[in-house]
């Protein structure tokens, strides 16, 4: 069999490497066992076996050296690699021949570099750069490296439809359904939820996964998890993770809530409430009051007198107080005093909370003529959700 000096040299390149060595002294029972019987070989069916012997080799030598990398989208890394100044050197990305010793070759890929004793460096990795490198010396590979490149995902909540929402007020024991995004990733993340501080194992939400646009070539993934819940703490968090098995794509997004609950209107006159006339002396002092019970967070009162709003309760010598409850719900007590005129009038009570707005109202018309106040109940759930 004829071999050129150059086939030869690489052959030797080969089987001297360290990591050949270490091969052979892996595998020396089973070798030394084949070897013995090869002396019954003749020229031909031993130099058959020679080539599959030098093809298991090269196999092993590249199989056990290939190295996989993965790393976060406009992140770096180093691919290193020892050159032989004896002998010729490239780089090579899917195939496709980089560098040829230090002279660069290929102007595909961006942001590739040769650093140090020609190690390959690739500087903000996009998913242009994922694939097979080599680093090659008279084209045996002595370094492989598998690149993977993940994007994470871009992660917000939707609420009642209502895009983006990281910070609710809601009334407590609402019924509310959450949606988890997770767009634009790659490799595909699955979504968890963590409330109030604890892992969300509950069936009560579902997950689905979907191609999305192509970015560079490369399919990108929506992910979308929708939960119910119902909200009884006074304030809390919720808590969305996205998760992949490498941990680059790990994200996690965090909506603040409080909740409320409205209270019970009550209006009476001169301490007497639930009965629709009300004789009172005309042109005398009469004494309102409101109380807002039960409400959380506190309940703020506000009168008005003829739709005109009372602007400060000194004026008619007003009081107001607060009771906690045991269930931390807190009631607020609001009393005014006030000389109704010869005219038709209306008193109302309206309670609110600084966050949210005036939820609910109470009205009581008076009539002075015939020195009699009817009283006309009516609530009106007002509220403005936020």
């Amino acid at each position: 069999m004829y071999v050129t000096q150059r086939k030869f040299e690489n052959i030797k390149l080969l089987l001297f490497h360290p990591k050949s060595i270490r091969i052979f002294d892996k595998y020396r029972i089973l070798c030394g066992a084949i070897c013995n019987s090869t002396m019954r070989f003749n020229n031909s069916d031993r130099l058959i076996f020679y080539k599959i012997i030098l093809f298991f080799v090269v196999f092993i030598h590249i199989s056990e050296g290939r190295q996989d990398r993965t790393l976060r989208l406009s992140e770096s890394l180093q691919f290193p690699c020892q050159r032989d100044p004896k002998r010729v050197s490239n780089w090579k990305h899917d195939n496709v021949v980089l560098f040829i010793d230090e002279l660069k070759i290929s102007f595909t890929l961006n942001h590739i570099t040769l650093f140090g004793n020609y190690s390959l460096f690739i500087q903000q990795a996009s998913l242009q750069h994922e694939g097979i490198y080599q680093c090659l010396q008279d084209e045996i590979a002595v370094a492989e490296f598998i690149l993977r490149v993940e994007v994470p995902p871009k992660m917000f909540f939707t609420l009642d439809d209502l895009d983006n929402r990281t910070c609710i007020n809601v009334e407590t024991g609402t019924d509310l359904t959450i949606c988890c995004y997770a767009v634009g990733a790659r490799p595909p993340v699955n979504l968890s939820w963590t409330i109030d501080e604890e892992n969300d194992d509950h069936d009560g939400f579902n997950l689905t996964i979907t191609k999305g646009l192509e970015y560079h070539g490369k399919q990108m993934f929506d992910s979308v998890s929708v939960r119910r819940v119902i909200l009884t703490r006074e304030d809390g968090n919720i808590s969305c993770m996205s998760r992949t098995e490498s941990g680059l794509g790990n994200r996690e997004i965090t909506m603040q809530y409080k909740t409320y609950v409205i209270p019970r209107l009550h209006i009476s006159i001169d301490g007497v409430s639930g009965i629709d006339y009300i004789p009172v002396a005309a042109n005398q002092p009469v004494q309102f009051l409101c109380q807002a019970s039960a409400a959380r967070p506190i309940s703020h009162i506000s009168w008005l007198i003829n739709n005109l709003s009372i602007e400060s309760l000194e004026e008619l010598n007003g009081t107001i107080f607060y009771i906690e409850r045991e269930d931390e719900t807190i009631d607020t007590v609001s009393t005014i005093w006030y000389r109704p005129l010869d005219v038709n009038g209306s008193i109302t009570c309206a309670s609110h909370f600084h966050s949210t707005g005036e939820i609910a109202r109470i009205h009581a018309t008076y009539v002075t003529y015939g020195k009699t106040v009817v009283m006309e109940h009516r609530y009106y759930n007002e509220l403005a959700k936020p």
